[in-house]
């Protein structure tokens, strides 16, 4: 196949051994769509949008137990497969079996390009502009023959495309991994909410730490801890600044002004994601949207009953939702009577 000898680039980064430039080609000269179709079968099983999680490129589910055969577009392993409806959805596979996709999907072979490296270039922010300038409103599809014509700079050795692909599909398993070891994680720390505080009518939680064995007592929020207010903003930040500056999203800047001397908890005490609570250490301050919360023992077990209570009770105006500190400040939670087993679920919890 005759190439282009445009205006060759050089990528900023690049794996060792690799020098020579990168060159441009039209898409059509990089994919070819597959256009054969048959039924699903055992042997051959059917994807579907609603069987891929969106801007991951995993299968939710084992799509062989599928039952309703179905009828769509072959592929064999070697394609990669993009889903052109609503492209800004993000739907994308790179199966290694056989299958056949069913409904708006593009299913492309590369032509003289590794497997990898084009499903990495479908999910590149150049492929994905072009994809998403697509006619129709509400049922949005990309256009073939735009993105067919569209160039792209791609290695010219096909050593450099399978080194490239590589790195990025064992990103992806580290990735998948260390979700899979998050949702575990989530899953533990809901059941230990639910078993190491008492429910409903109960005095004491169904599992404790040993060496406790007191009734957990009722405390209002308030008796626990001690409420401020701050009255920094943006305009707050400054270059010669010596302690980060908060909002409700992380650190915006740094700052002279009004640094906590313990740690504490800021609060969203309005607008979006009122309530919403978080765990911040000493020496760092706060914009005016949040409040804080010191405790009068155990900072981490203040923040896990922080985490269990429901905010919405507390929630006024429609418009813009706030809550006040002379609300749910007044909230009444069980807690343990002995602070030594206050420390040890908030140590348990913090290390979750």
């Amino acid at each position: 196949m005759q190439k282009p000898s445009k205006l060759a680039q050089i990528p900023q980064i690049r794996f060792a051994g690799f020098t020579n430039p990168w060159e441009r080609r039209k898409f059509r000269e990089l994919a070819v769509r597959e256009s054969n179709c048959d039924i699903s079968s055992i042997d051959m099983p059917c994807v579907e949008y609603e069987d891929v999680i969106a801007n991951e490129g995993q299968l939710n589910k084992d799509i062989s137990l599928k039952e309703m055969q179905k009828k769509g577009i072959i592929f064999d392993g070697s394609q990669v497969l993009f889903g052109k409806l609503r492209p800004y959805l993000h739907n994308w596979l790179n199966p290694d079996f056989k299958g056949v996709a069913v409904g708006d999907w593009w299913v492309l072979r590369p032509i003289e390009l590794d497997k990898n490296f084009l499903y990495r270039l479908i999910q590149t922010q150049q492929f994905d502009d072009i994809a998403n300038q697509s006619a129709g409103s509400k049922m949005p599809r990309a256009d073939w023959n735009l993105i067919a014509e569209t160039e792209f700079i791609v290695p010219s050795l096909i050593e450099e495309q399978i080194k490239i692909g590589s790195y990025f599909q064992s990103l992806d398993k580290l990735i998948t991994l260390h979700q899979s070891k998050f949702e575990k994680l989530q899953k533990i720390k809901k059941s230990c909410l639910q078993n190491l505080f008492p429910q409903n009518n109960q005095n004491t939680p169904k599992i404790r730490f040993k060496n406790f064995s007191d009734e957990w007592v009722e405390s209002k929020l308030k008796e626990n801890c001690i409420y401020k207010s701050s009255n920094l903003s943006n305009s707050d930040i400054e270059k010669e600044g010596i302690y980060d500056l908060y909002d409700a999203n992380g650190i915006i800047g740094k700052t002279k002004k009004n640094p906590q001397t313990l740690d504490y908890i800021t609060i969203i005490k309005d607008g979006s994601g009122v309530g919403r609570v978080r765990l911040l250490p000493k020496n760092t301050a706060f914009i005016g949207t949040m409040g804080a919360l010191q405790s009068n023992n155990c900072i981490n077990f203040l923040y896990v009953l922080l985490q269990k209570m429901d905010f919405s009770f507390f929630i006024n105006g429609a418009t813009i939702p706030h809550i006040y500190f002379s609300d749910y400040g007044n909230a009444i939670n069980k807690i343990p009577k002995n602070s030594k087993e206050q420390e040890k679920i908030g140590a348990f919890f913090s290390k979750l």
